[in-house]
């Protein structure tokens, strides 16, 4: 179901405790900022995301930008500042922004992320998020969806292969391997025009 404010907290939750790269990278050693951080911005940027739910507990989220739709963004600098501080805040400010802020190509919908409970992984939650991001990126006359997996993160990428998906390139982040955070990523893409 798509999600509303009132998911936030739960989403914040479900974020930090996949072990994202890009959690990792950006809030580490500030996991109570980045719950700060991430409820904030869930609770007033929830357009786009989506979230996978047993009964009343939230075991899975995913955030896609979809052809002609507002997608919420990230907070602001002076927001990130304001809760971690001037040197972090800017660091996840510079790291935050190539995700968040994507900017789609011509039939093209973009999945910013994916993620399910630990717990409740194997179970083919990972694989039902996938598909609704497939079926809404159809529905919205996509060519195709793309995701970014971190280079090693071999178990996601596995994930998206499964489903269909094809790496189309690398990439490298200077950025993010001087600020120490994980700098290398594939672009993963799924051909809507070319499925069965």
């Amino acid at each position: 179901r798509p999600a509303t404010s009132e998911d936030a907290s739960e989403i914040a939750k479900l974020y930090i405790s996949t072990d994202s790269e890009k959690i990792a990278g950006i809030f580490r050693d500030n996991l109570d900022g980045a719950n700060q951080v991430l409820t904030n911005q869930f609770t007033e940027f929830y357009e786009g995301i989506y979230v996978l739910t047993d009964g009343e507990a939230l075991i899975g989220a995913m955030k896609i930008h979809l052809p002609g739709r507002t997608s919420g963004k990230t907070l602001s600098l002076r927001s990130l500042i304001s809760i971690l501080g001037w040197r972090k805040g800017l660091r996840a400010a510079l790291l935050l922004g190539s995700w968040d802020e994507y900017e789609l190509q011509a039939g093209e919908a973009y999945l910013e992320f994916l993620y399910v409970d630990p717990e409740w992984q194997g179970y083919g939650g990972g694989k039902l998020l996938i598909n609704k991001a497939i079926e809404l990126s159809a529905q919205s006359n996509a060519e195709y969806l793309s995701l970014y997996s971190a280079t090693y993160n071999y178990k996601a990428r596995g994930l998206y292969e499964g489903a269909g998906f094809i790496i189309r390139r690398k990439m490298f982040s200077p950025i993010a391997k001087l600020l120490g955070a994980n700098a290398s990523w594939v672009k993963q893409c799924y051909f809507i025009t070319e499925a069965p």
